[in-house]
């Protein structure tokens, strides 16, 4: 931090640099005009300034477009004020129709729809930021809200007409439709932080992907989430709603009397719900941000595959052939390392994309040790995932096949993989070879796996010894200490000391919520992002231990070590955090290194597009080991590489996409929007350009919607 100080008109500092280095940099204003405490940034549009320095120079901005976020509203920690409100509303109410206060079964349903919506619209306007937006982008965010509301009335009242002269049946009616509302209420609130964490409703993908009813880390993730303070607030909500529903439904027989008054109160929902219709058709929200979440979840459940218009896209003899040349490629050129190489290593960094990592233009400095390790080393510097999902991540790497194009997994689900996997291919040629996770591998189904493609050493939190556990005032949930897996792989390496060794080390301090038991200070105001940052440094660690004690037992020259990521993870950018829902740079974008003194001699750089799948062909490439037909990628080291890569998230919208050397392109195939970037000079996504490139748009959908009908079909003939 540097503190400006205030000259005339404007504010400076002074900054000593070194001769001809750059700097980025971007300002903080924690008060505005007349004093009062806010946040406030100015980023340069989220790009930050930029300034090179060659020599004594002033560097001066003027700017006034100045983002100022004052402290906002947080409905989930207003449940004491609703509540007292509620109270006092239902006593004033009790007190002025204190002659008339019995009500009816139509009355009750007419209070609670109407309370529900206040509520729904309060929990919308935080999510949606309708306290900001216009007439128009009210209306237009609510539908969905309304629409659910419309189908619960629509339901309801010829319902309870139907069981007027029954009493228990409209009691039942009641108490069912009763519950509904309450679980209506209860998802719009919720869904207030679920959109933040997930950005987007939760829905049944999700429900699959976090692998709810078989894995205890993420129960355990949702037991931390309801603390004492949200379970209080949650009551204290849901309490008042049903004070505020009942006081509505004895004004309305109180205030609404009279035929005229009866029929404009029944049309009034009728005409804001097609005003919002129409408000909404003309309007293009993100969807997330504007669905409701019961009726999202229904649909997830019950929705066809979002692939079909894809799967029916017409294309070209060219583009086919090209897809298919694309999955079926051999090595162009020569490498056999097998004299020199008897061990391999891939580090797997769990959630760690590429900006994070203390190489080249990096901002950050907390991974030194693998700029210490550097000098012999490969780094390929656009190497994506294809799925930000680590069972899936450990398909493409061990398997050599690009995952599901569905929201299931093919490590999961009953697929015929291929008979080959890079684990047997090294055990058929004499290699051991090892697994070992620092996680829980029952996840997913992925220790079935693991022990299907016959890796002859498993070990993971559950099995593996080490006295080093989780302690961690931010979660309750069980892990080891990443450096457990380097004490256990030289446990298992020095115990086949003649052997050919293949290892998998698969670190999870890095998965949220993040191990750690530093605090080293980073320059945020994220506390997640700390904690994170100090669990990759932590990691940074573990890799120094590796690589030491490998160069202890004189095995540098004799192993090849891979450093990679297995996907990415997002703390705020593009309105999402963790790592599952988009398929943008910080979800995708991983590290690469390859490390061996012998083969690497000096620090080289390779900025062609590559994806995990192509891992397994270029450790058979440097062992000069044929590559099976069933493996879909190419070897890092193969000069006839494409320079191209897919992508997929399928866990809330489906979400697909492809990179071609500084063209990114992404496709929502639910809601159809097209996104077209410029890597080149838009690194960070900002820029949507579709627009101003359909000729580019159009190829390269019809380039994806190639590859879709490829893996459909390839997928088809692997289902048992």
């Amino acid at each position: 931090y540097s503190k400006l100080m205030k000259q005339d008109n404007g504010f400076y500092t002074s900054l000593k640099l070194p001769y001809n280095s750059r700097i980025n940099y971007f300002f903080w204003i924690p008060k505005n005009n007349v004093g009062e405490t806010v946040t406030g940034w100015d980023t340069n549009l989220k790009k930050n300034y930029t300034s090179y320095f060659n020599g004594n120079k002033t560097i001066g901005h003027t700017d006034s477009k100045l983002y100022i976020r004052y402290p906002g509203f947080k409905f989930l920690s207003t449940g004491f004020p609703f509540f007292i409100g509620s109270v006092l509303l239902f006593s004033i109410v009790l007190f002025l129709f204190k002659k008339n206060r019995h009500t009816n079964p139509y009355l009750l349903a007419t209070g609670f729809l109407c309370g529900a919506f206040v509520y729904m619209f309060v929990a919308r306007a935080e999510i949606a930021g309708l306290l900001h937006g216009n007439v128009s982008h009210i209306l237009a965010s609510v539908f969905h809200d309304l629409s659910w509301l419309m189908m619960i009335g629509i339901f309801i009242f010829p319902v309870l007409y139907i069981f007027r002269k029954k009493a228990v049946l409209t009691n039942v009616s009641l108490a069912l439709f009763f519950l509904m509302m309450i679980i209506t209420v209860l998802s719009s609130i919720i869904n207030i932080e679920v959109v933040k964490v997930l950005g987007t409703p939760f829905n049944y993908k999700w429900l699959y992907y976090s692998d709810f009813f078989r894995e205890q880390d993420t129960r355990a993730s949702i037991n931390e989430a309801l603390n004492s303070s949200f379970l209080k607030n949650i009551f204290l909500l849901l309490g008042s709603y049903l004070l505020f529903s009942i006081a509505v439904a004895i004004a309305i027989k109180n205030m609404v009397r009279g035929r005229v008054a009866e029929l404009f109160f029944m049309a009034m929902p009728a005409v804001f719900f097609l005003l919002s219709f129409y408000h909404y058709q003309s309007k293009k929200d993100d969807a997330a941000l504007i669905q409701n979440p019961v009726l999202a979840f229904i649909v997830s459940v019950v929705e066809p595959g979002s692939e079909t218009a894809l799967l029916k896209t017409t294309v070209s003899a060219e583009t086919t052939a090209y897809i298919s040349k694309y999955h079926h490629n051999f090595y162009a050129s020569a490498w056999d390392s097998s004299q020199l190489i008897d061990n391999i290593i891939l580090f797997v960094s769990e959630s760690t994309p590429k900006k994070f990592i203390s190489l080249g233009d990096s901002g950050f400095k907390h991974t030194p040790n693998l700029k210490k390790w550097s000098g012999t080393s490969y780094t390929f510097t656009n190497m994506y995932a294809h799925i930000p999902s680590t069972p899936n991540s450990m398909l493409s790497l061990v398997s050599g096949i690009y995952p599901m194009i569905d929201y299931k997994s093919a490590i999961s689900e009953k697929i015929n993989l291929p008979p080959i996997s890079l684990v047997k291919l090294l055990g058929d040629h004499g290699w051991s070879t090892s697994l070992l996770f620092s996680a829980d591998l029952h996840y997913a189904k992925m220790y079935d796996y693991a022990k299907n493609q016959a890796f002859s050493f498993i070990k993971d939190f559950n099995t593996m010894p080490c006295s080093k556990k989780f302690n961690m005032m931010q979660s309750q949930l069980k892990g080891l200490y990443d450096e457990c897996l380097v004490e256990n792989y030289f446990k298992w390496t020095d115990s086949l000391p003649r052997e050919k060794k293949f290892s998998i080390l698969w670190t999870n301090q890095t998965h949220y919520p993040y191990y750690t038991d530093t605090n080293t200070a980073y320059a945020t105001e994220d506390d997640n992002l700390n904690r994170y940052l100090n669990a990759l440094h932590h990691t940074d660690k573990v890799f120094d231990e590796l690589m030491k004690g490998l160069q202890e037992r004189g095995k540098l020259k004799s192993t090849l070590v891979i450093f990679i990521g297995d996907h990415g993870e997002a703390f705020g950018t593009h309105n999402q955090t963790l790592h599952a829902s988009r398929i943008y740079e910080e979800n995708v974008h991983i590290p690469c290194m390859l490390f061996n003194p012998v083969l690497f001699t000096k620090r080289e750089m390779d900025s062609s597009i590559h994806g995990l799948i192509d891992i397994d062909v270029t450790i058979t490439h440097l062992l000069g080991l044929q590559k099976p037909a069933e493996w879909e990628g190419r070897s890092l080291f193969d000069t006839s590489k494409d320079g191209r890569t897919f992508f997929i998230s399928p866990y809330a919208d489906l979400i697909l996409g492809t990179r071609n050397k500084n063209w990114k392109y992404i496709y929502n195939a639910d809601t159809e929007e097209k996104e077209l970037y410029n890597l080149s000079n838009d690194p960070n996504e900002l820029v949507n350009i579709a627009n101003r490139h359909p000729e580019v748009v159009k190829k390269e959908h019809e380039i994806l919607a190639a590859w879709v009908q490829y893996e459909h079909k390839k997928y088809g003939e692997r289902k048992k």
